[in-house]
């Protein structure tokens, strides 16, 4: 097949026709693929996010922290809103075309008559461009509910779920804890999973439990307070570290930076001796289309809000 796809865009268009279904809940197909790809753990550490709403954000911050601590981060998001290569980034750089294609003709190879859907050719590209440039953590952004997401064929280190509303019914079911519970597929047992909004419906709660679990819930074990030209961060065993403001508009913003510290006071905790670059790192998030002014008069707000919950 690769002697007819030239560009990326050949491969996209390509992909979209590959699979009958744009979204296929099969996850024994893409672990076949994966089992294939000889990639022993995609980075030193893995912290996949899930949620209705601030994924991306989530991601962005925690790439920013780690990168501006100097640790090789790799971060895997989507959908994309200007360009493909947004999806599949190291040190907050988006990763060539060529770079791209090369991981597509090795999936190609390696999966044989296994068909596999656009995001799912994402997911494994991101995996093996990961394992190739030898990263330290892997950000992983969930597509789709959870426990049957592409992203979650292999164990995290640390799992954030960061709201739960009502989105993709037909997928995840039409109740709150329906689709909790879906989202609660990546956590794992023995390990942490942080709550990242307050208040985690009871499929959370149980999941945990009955996982074993350590889930750990903002404003109960670790907290946040907004000032009006700071604010106020405290972990389990770091307390009250003063910030800049996020870069981000809404209050909302700050339960994902919240939930991005927990983990990496967790995972990474030498980062928390020098907080000038923790404050460096959070004046330098950037991400697109989350209430952006892009015009002041008129006023031209882009967002990407796309459920109830993320539009009030």
């Amino acid at each position: 097949m690769e002697s007819k796809l030239k560009t990326l865009n050949d491969w996209l268009e390509w992909q979209q026709k590959l699979h009958p279904a744009n979204i296929d809940f099969k996850i024994e197909r893409i672990k076949s693929v994966y089992n294939r790809l000889g990639i022993e753990r995609i980075a030193n550490k893995i912290i996949i996010i899930a949620g209705t709403n601030g994924k991306g954000s989530t991601v962005s911050i925690l790439e920013s922290l780690l990168y501006h601590a100097n640790i090789k981060v790799g971060s895997f998001t989507s959908p994309h809103i200007q360009r493909y290569n947004e999806r599949i980034k190291i040190n907050k750089c988006e990763i060539s075309d060529e770079e791209i294609i090369e991981a597509f003709k090795y999936i190609d190879d390696k999966r044989a008559d296994v068909s596999l859907t656009y995001f799912e050719f994402a997911t494994l590209a991101a995996f093996y461009i990961f394992d190739k440039n030898d990263i330290d953590y892997a950000i992983l952004e969930v597509g789709l509910g959870g426990r049957l997401d592409a992203t979650n064929i292999i164990d995290s280190d640390i799992s954030i779920i960061t709201s739960i509303g009502i989105d993709h019914t037909e997928f995840l079911g039409n109740t709150i804890d329906s689709i909790a519970l879906e989202k609660a597929g990546v956590m794992r047992p023995l390990k942490y999973s942080i709550f990242a909004d307050e208040n985690p419906p009871s499929a959370i709660l149980n999941y945990a439990k009955n996982n074993s679990t350590s889930l750990l819930i903002h404003h109960n074990d670790f907290e946040s307070r907004i000032y009006k030209d700071h604010w106020i961060w405290s972990g389990k065993n770091i307390k009250n570290i003063k910030l800049p403001l996020l870069p981000l508009v809404g209050d909302f913003q700050y339960n994902h930076a919240s939930a991005a510290l927990m983990s990496l006071e967790l995972l990474e905790p030498k980062i928390f001796q020098d907080t000038n670059t923790i404050k460096d790192s959070i004046q330098n998030i950037k991400l697109l289309g989350r209430y952006q002014i892009v015009k002041s008069n008129p006023e031209i707000i882009l967002d990407v809000a796309h459920n109830e919950d993320a539009a009030k």
